[in-house]
């Protein structure tokens, strides 16, 4: 509760805390819950925050001053504490199974969508695209729209959906 106290009033000696246990306080005084790490809400969140910035869509980005679809999965999932491989050189228009292939071998298929999945999206009879399922919505960084953006998850894009996966390590 002294501490409590002295976090509200803008004590300076709070700071002199471990930072966790400082992360702690401030959302134990806001009301929140601490989250374990690799939580896909927590994950959901950060590409939520991401749109919310309009993050540029840039191929093969891997930071705030711009991402693509894969890019964004990578950046969200780093920002939980996740590690997943990244590789570089991959072309803007993936043709055939490359990139199911990749997820595949570094993710877990899924048999239904969920919150905090990773969706792989077919185009043009190719599957090319990934973005984050949240709740109803999905976030991605899509060169349509130039920007992290997200869209309902409705019926245009549940039809193009080709696969849907977990990032190992994310708890519901």
């Amino acid at each position: 509760m002294r501490d409590r106290d002295a976090l509200f009033r803008g004590d300076p000696s709070i700071l002199n805390k471990d930072p966790e246990q400082l992360k702690t306080m401030l959302r134990e005084a806001v009301g929140e819950r601490p989250e374990p790490p690799g939580s896909r809400q927590r994950l959901v969140r950060v590409a939520r925050m991401f749109a919310r910035r309009r993050v540029p869509f840039r191929h093969q980005g891997r930071a705030l001053s711009g991402m693509d679809c894969i890019g964004l999965v990578i950046c969200a999932a780093t920002a939980i504490g996740l590690k997943l491989p990244d590789r570089s050189g991959y072309a803007r228009d993936l043709q055939g199974r490359e990139l199911e292939h990749a997820m595949d071998e570094h993710l877990i298929r899924l048999l239904r969508p969920e919150p905090g999945a990773v969706i792989l999206l077919r185009f043009n009879d190719a599957k090319r695209h990934v973005a984050l399922l949240g709740t109803h919505d999905m976030i991605h960084a899509w060169d349509r729209v130039g920007y992290v953006c997200r869209h309902d998850y409705a019926d245009w894009f549940r039809d193009r959906t080709a696969a849907v996966y977990r990032i190992p390590g994310t708890w519901t």
